[in-house]
């Protein structure tokens, strides 16, 4: 961005000349607020202009609720060959929270709703919402000992699960209900809706989120919040009855509320995208084949997608809107989406602790960076120095974000949430409160905001929040680790990975290969490295502190030992290995080389799927390729359906 405009000019000039009335004065500069009035009131009132007559009293179930008087029998839900019209859903979900009306679960208590994808996802969702109750999202694919930490940090009074994952479900736990086991019991409750028992402050959902210190963080939402941000992005994105909506998030991640709710609220039909990983070219297959109108992705999948959709795979004229959320996007990637595609592309950025989305923008063919746009109904956005005074246009800062949306805090860490949820700095209402993102943005000169970077160690990585000091605590509690840093590494151009270096205790000798093993038994599989390097020392400055800029790259082969055999003996295993090269960076790929083993993730996965598709016009099932990650399996695979498609 160039400062040196018209507009920046007279705003110095401003400044400057009250900077010199100040300096002329007695008082001390440090800290002061060097804004002109008309700045300030720019930055705080115009910039801020976001109020929206929205009755955030209605909880999102009684949204639905209303809906299904509306429009009762058109189809509310879709996974797979499975249906349900409105009127279904909201009476199974009216059965399943009187079942659990039934059991004592009320306003107050806390249900884990540990299913896999579908409509029994939906309904539980739903039913657990419509008790007064909040639920707490487990994925399936956690491991037993995060599944532990939540279960035991909630004190949850109830795990709503399948017959099939309860054998997952921590030794110690004995309250738990089977949905699908206990639905004849479930089937005989009433189907009218329950008596309202929410109010505007009760919890709606406790979604956890990576900790810097080693303990993920419960951030609890209130009612308030969810129906606010529901009813502002159903505008925003302008939902309706005719839509065709894509479930895509793990309702791990507050994007799916986003995707569900809005939509539901709204009339339009909610496709649950199956458990199987997508390739890009499957996303595109999935749209057209569905009809679908409305997708959101994180930036790197939607980056593959254009990069499939230029081999002239479309979305179909049905497709309307796409939304981004959860990490930066590239603004030579907005250039692509357009050169391929007529739909609007709509930017959003919000932290789990100001529900879900706080601001977003719409996106063009010629920005020069992608904005992350302006708050959204009913929310403030503040950026400030480090005495919280506000920074003048173009000047970076940390974002807070204040409004209906700030959370109520993280569940059972109060210094932590005095330190995050602060009093408003710019409100005489001592109630009101703002976040404190650690984000650092700017302003830009039309009002929209540009993310620059962080305060602290937290990073974006494919869409996943990581706090860093959660992996390094990990490793150091390693037998055989003295000290960790984990950092991401962009070795190759869009190409970001997790990479973490150890240090070995005395006499101590860990491999990569156990510690990633330690990494996996207790985090989720998106903040397990891609790389674990055993170092003898780390580099430090001249200061004597941490050198991360020259941490050794990975050794891609390190540890792999004689699962290193002979060279590819075919074309199709030569083709293979070439993707590889290429798409890793790497220049020796051998038959029983292990993809990930050399530093491949599920995105970089997705692009070798791609690119045999591409050349050989035969499509790989991504779940075969994670369970089968060698240049020669993959080859038997090709070449078995190869024959299989003619």
């Amino acid at each position: 961005m160039t400062l040196n405009t018209g507009s920046t000019s007279s705003k110095l000039t401003e400044n400057v000349s009250d900077f010199r009335s100040e300096l002329h004065s007695n008082h001390p500069v440090g800290g002061r607020d060097v804004l002109s009035p008309a700045e300030r009131h720019r930055l705080l009132v115009e910039f801020n202009d976001t109020y929206a007559p929205i009755s955030d009293d209605v909880a999102v179930h009684r949204l639905v609720e209303a809906q299904v008087e509306r429009t009762p029998d058109a189809m509310a839900v879709a996974y797979g060959t499975e249906r349900l019209t409105y009127r279904e859903l909201n009476e199974r979900a009216n059965q399943l929270a009187h079942y659990l009306a039934e059991q004592g679960i009320g306003c107050g208590s806390l249900i884990a709703v540990f299913v896999e994808r579908g409509i029994e996802m939906i309904i539980a969702l739903l039913g657990v919402l419509k008790t007064g109750a909040a639920y707490v999202p487990m994925d399936p694919d956690y491991p037993r000992l995060r599944l532990e930490f939540m279960l035991t940090d909630t004190q949850a009074s109830l795990v709503i699960t399948q017959r099939r994952l309860q054998e997952r479900l921590p030794s110690f736990y004995d309250r738990s209900i089977c949905i699908d086991d206990a639905w004849p019991a479930i089937a005989t409750a009433p189907t009218e809706n329950p008596t309202p028992q929410a109010g505007p402050r009760d919890l709606a959902y406790i979604i956890y989120t990576s900790g810097s210190t080693g303990t993920p963080k419960g951030v609890m939402v209130e009612h308030q919040a969810l129906s606010n941000r529901m009813q502002a992005m159903r505008s925003y994105y302008q939902i309706e009855a005719s839509d065709r909506t894509l479930q895509f998030a793990s309702t791990v991640f507050d994007a799916s509320l986003e995707q569900i709710f809005p939509t539901l609220m709204s009339g339009g039909m909610l496709l649950v995208r199956e458990s199987a990983l997508w390739s890009a070219r499957q996303f595109i297959d999935y749209v057209r084949e569905q009809q679908i109108t409305v997708a959101e992705l994180t930036p790197s999948m939607w980056a593959q997608v254009v990069d499939c959709m230029r081999g002239q795979h479309d979305l179909g004229d049905q497709f309307r809107l796409m939304i981004l959320a959860g990490e930066a996007v590239r603004a030579e990637s907005v250039a692509a989406w357009f050169a391929v595609s007529s739909a609007p592309l709509i930017n959003g950025y919000g932290p789990t602790e100001a529900t879900i989305t706080a601001t977003a923008c719409t996106l063009h063919p010629g920005d020069k960076q992608a904005a992350i746009g302006r708050p959204i109904a009913n929310t403030e956005v503040f950026v400030v120095d480090e005495n919280d005074q506000l920074v003048p246009i173009g000047t970076p800062g940390e974002l807070l974000i204040g409004g209906v949306g700030v959370a109520r805090g993280y569940l059972n860490r109060p210094e932590l949430t005095a330190k995050c949820f602060t009093s408003h700095p710019f409100s005489p209402d001592t109630q009101r409160r703002v976040y404190r993102t650690g984000d650092i943005v700017r302003w830009l000169p039309d009002g929209h905001l540009e993310f620059i970077g962080r305060t602290d160690d937290q990073v974006k990585l494919r869409g996943m929040r990581i706090e860093l000091g959660e992996i390094e605590s990990l490793l150091v509690s390693h037998n055989d680790v003295t000290s960790a840093v984990a950092i991401v590494r962009e070795d190759t151009p869009g190409d970001k990975r997790l990479v973490a270096y150890c240090l070995p205790r005395a006499g101590s000798q860990p491999t990569a290969q156990a510690l990633a093993q330690w990494c996996r038994e207790a985090l989720p599989p998106f903040m397990v490295p891609n790389h674990i390097v055993v170092v003898d020392e780390f580099p430090l400055t001249v200061a004597g502190k941490l050198d991360r800029h020259n941490l050794p790259a990975p050794y891609f082969m390190q540890d792999l030992g004689d699962a290193r055999s002979t060279g590819p003996l075919s074309d199709v295993e030569e083709l293979i290995a070439e993707i590889w090269q290429e798409i890793l960076n790497i220049d020796h790929i051998k038959v029983n080389d292990n993809f990930f083993a050399l530093g491949g993730h599920s995105l970089l996965a997705t692009q070798v799927v791609n690119r045999i598709d591409l050349f050989t016009d035969v499509q790989i099932d991504l779940k075969f390729f994670f369970g089968n990650p060698t240049v020669a399996s993959l080859a038997r695979h090709l070449l078995d359906r190869f024959e299989i498609g003619n």
